[in-house]
């Protein structure tokens, strides 16, 4: 049974239900359905750690190109599906889906479509880097240790402070720069965000959290040993 886990994003009630059924019984996937507004699927992703979204273009109080858009403009990094009406208007060409798929289509066409953009995204160049004796897979938020095999699940904003420290190739990141990256503009997120999220990682890398040999504190910020 897979592990993967599906936002789905759909107004049409039926066609969501069949879909659902459909996700969840013949592949295994687990799928979340929770509103189909902007405000609320936005929301969603951020609570959530996903593998994979689908969109309706047309959604409750706005486009589904628009929320497209909006989860590119907030770093999401995974698949997107977007369904395209059949409305006489043109796809948009512009968005950031990854793939669009016209409606009405055929249920084993978006099941193929699926699987295709997972394994391209599992596989994709850069998907794995080192951390420690640990690899980590960016795309499935694993860390897997290459002493025991043991996997580890990080978060979405676990995996991007290790990558950005880890493109920082063992230089020390201030603590602001790491949170503009990470975070964006966002005056709700302060420095203390940043230092829970640092504390709950090395509680899950380090042998021994209170003396850290991967994950480092340095003045102003943190470094990665390479």
């Amino acid at each position: 049974m897979s592990d993967k886990k599906i936002f789905l994003i759909e107004s049409d009630e039926p066609l969501r239900q069949v879909l659902v059924e459909l996700l969840e019984s013949l592949d295994g996937f687990s799928v979340f359905v929770k509103g189909d507004s902007i405000a609320s699927a936005l929301e969603t992703a951020k609570e959530t750690d996903f593998d994979l979204i689908i969109i309706s273009s047309e959604i409750s109080n706005g486009s589904g190109y628009e929320l497209c858009d909006r989860f590119r403009a907030e770093n999401v990094k995974i698949p997107i599906i977007m369904l395209a009406s059949n409305n006489g208007k043109q796809p948009n060409i512009a968005t950031g889906a990854d793939e669009i798929l016209q409606k009405p289509f055929r249920l084993v066409s978006l099941m193929n479509l699926i699987k295709e953009l997972l394994l391209k995204y599992e596989n994709s160049r850069d998907s794995i880097i080192p951390v420690g004796h640990y690899k980590l897979q960016l795309l499935t938020k694993q860390l897997v240790d290459e002493k025991t095999g043991q996997e580890i699940r990080l978060t979405e904003k676990e995996v991007e402070i290790l990558k950005y420290l880890h493109d920082s190739k063992g230089q020390r990141v201030d603590r602001d720069v790491l949170l503009h990256e990470v975070w964006g503009y966002n005056p709700e997120v302060t420095t203390h965000t940043l230092e829970t999220h640092i504390c709950k990682l090395r509680k899950k890398i380090e042998s021994d959290a209170s003396k850290a040999e991967i994950l480092l504190t340095e003045p102003k910020g943190y470094r990665l040993c390479l």
